[in-house]
């Protein structure tokens, strides 16, 4: 997949009075279009009900559009998506919920899946859970093997809904390094949603800031990993997105150049 582009996009939700009967629409995308860079990490970030998170779905096939287009057309069935909860079964082991992402693979044989499973796990540091419940798993273990169940399919979109959202910082850290890290590994064109200016700062490769259905701010990010939240390059981007975020919309890309000793970075 070389790129995604979405074009044109509109999107109402029906609004209904205090009876139940709908009165009218509410608009959450109007004429929208974006391209996605191929295996980049773009962040999409805005305040709650700009419509990000009905983008997200979009792309992931649980809901649709009402007029536009999307190419590739067949794109949510190349997508993974993680959640902000796990979403894995209660009942079920962690293996049980891994394979079960594995059903629609009719090519592979139930070892051939198994074994997939295992190394996901061994990826993630959790090669001991397989036959633990999800109950028996802290917040962040829950997570990546909701991460993993994203990855066993391969996908060539990886969506993410602000994923991190209910850790703790210490595990958020954690989970933010180790999404680098498989993207390194495996770089896969990914749209991260977050309210989190840090954390966009942190992992995005590009940062589209959302506002009322449309993109009010495009920031390319050119900054090595790791990067640090104390570092005066990222407290100028943080700047910068808080600036779009309130309506500040800057146009031109952020380029990173390098610290000056004992100087602030300026914006640039």
């Amino acid at each position: 997949m070389d790129v995604i582009r979405l074009t044109n996009l509109y999107k109402n939700f029906p609004r209904f009075d205090q009876g139940a009967v709908q009165t009218g629409n509410h608009p959450v995308l109007t004429n929208f279009s974006l391209t996605l860079d191929r295996s980049k990490i773009t962040v999409l970030i805005g305040r709650s009900g700009c419509g990000k998170t009905t983008l997200l779905h979009i792309l992931a096939g649980l809901c649709s559009v009402d007029r536009g287009s999307i190419d590739p057309v067949d794109l949510s069935r190349r997508s993974g998506v993680v959640f902000q909860d796990h979403r894995l079964l209660p009942w079920a082991t962690v293996e049980a919920n891994l394979m079960l992402a594995l059903h629609v693979r009719k090519d592979l044989s139930k070892q051939a899946k198994r074994d997939r499973v295992i190394n996901v796990l061994g990826s993630l540091g959790l090669e001991k859970t397989l036959n633990s419940f999800p109950a028996e798993l802290s917040g962040g273990m829950a997570q990546r093997v909701a991460l993993g169940r994203a990855l066993l399919l391969e996908p060539e979109l990886f969506l993410l809904d602000e994923p991190f959202a209910a850790l703790d910082a210490i595990t958020r850290a954690e989970m933010q390094n180790l999404l680098l890290d498989l993207h390194i590994s495996t770089p896969t064109t990914t749209l991260f949603v977050t309210h989190d200016l840090d954390e966009a700062s942190l992992i995005a490769d590009r940062i589209l800031v959302m506002d009322q259905g449309r993109i009010c701010s495009d920031i390319a990010v050119d900054l090595p990993h790791p990067r640090h939240s104390q570092d005066g390059t990222l407290r100028a981007l943080k700047d910068r997105i808080e600036a779009a975020l309130n309506n500040g919309t800057p146009k031109a890309p952020f380029i990173d150049t390098p610290l000056r000793s004992n100087q602030e970075q300026p914006y640039v």
